[in-house]
């Protein structure tokens, strides 16, 4: 993989963009598509855990969905990083943003109910794609569609700051905590957006990831100079 290649992606302010958007994907598939969190896969075993021990088989169904289709996604992510030939100079990274698009966009208009198994599986499939892809802020090692692991490096990082008085590790940490402000704010968002405006603004996400993608061209040209 080119060098260049590597780093792409790994601003700032693409992190805060790709949370900020998960945090909406999250609220979005839990309040309008049967209370599943289709960007990451803990939430949705221990619901399937309870389902079974409840004896609610018919439930099990939409969670092992989710998380075959997230498995999926890794699978396809790696396979684009090894034998995408992306043309006009794209980066894989960049391929895969595309196709984060393309099935994103058909999901407000797949109607809520019998065929929300079908959209989790979609919004699972491309989480997992874009948390393939999306690994590091600033070189540092971040999620960009859950806050567990960011708080757990954001914490370390803020504590070796301040007992060590090491600028670098405060730094990080205010790396982390932003990412994790961009994911709540995301879903403070999507809840208003999705309980009191419309399904529809769940178009904002595409338009999110539009954005990334332009900005990665941007730091591309950048790089050139």
């Amino acid at each position: 993989m080119e060098p260049e290649q590597t780093h792409q992606g790994e601003s700032l302010l693409v992190a805060c963009l790709l949370t900020f958007a998960a945090g909406l994907l999250d609220i979005y598939t839990y309040m309008l598509r049967g209370r599943v969190f289709a960007n990451a896969i803990t939430g949705n075993v221990v619901l399937l855990g309870m389902n079974l021990s409840d004896g609610e088989w018919l439930n099990c169904g939409k969670y092992l969905f989710a998380i075959f289709a997230y498995g999926a996604g890794i699978l396809t992510a790696n396979l684009i990083q090894e034998r995408a030939h992306p043309p006009w100079g794209l980066s894989w990274k960049q391929v895969v943003l595309f196709w984060e698009i393309v099935v994103l966009l058909p999901v407000a208009f797949i109607p809520s109910g019998d065929w929300n198994l079908l959209v989790n599986g979609m919004i699972s499939f491309i989480c997992a794609m874009q948390v393939r892809t999306f690994r590091h802020v600033h070189g540092l090692p971040f999620v960009s569609t859950t806050c567990t692991g960011n708080l757990r490096k954001g914490t370390n990082a803020l504590f070796s700051g301040l007992y060590h008085h090491d600028l670098d590790e405060i730094k990080k940490a205010h790396h982390y905590y932003l990412v994790i402000l961009c994911f709540v704010f995301g879903a403070v968002i999507g809840g208003f957006l999705f309980g009191d405006v419309s399904a529809y603004t769940v178009f904002i996400i595409p338009a999110v990831f539009c954005v990334v993608l332009r900005i990665i061209s941007v730091e591309k040209r950048l790089r050139r100079k």
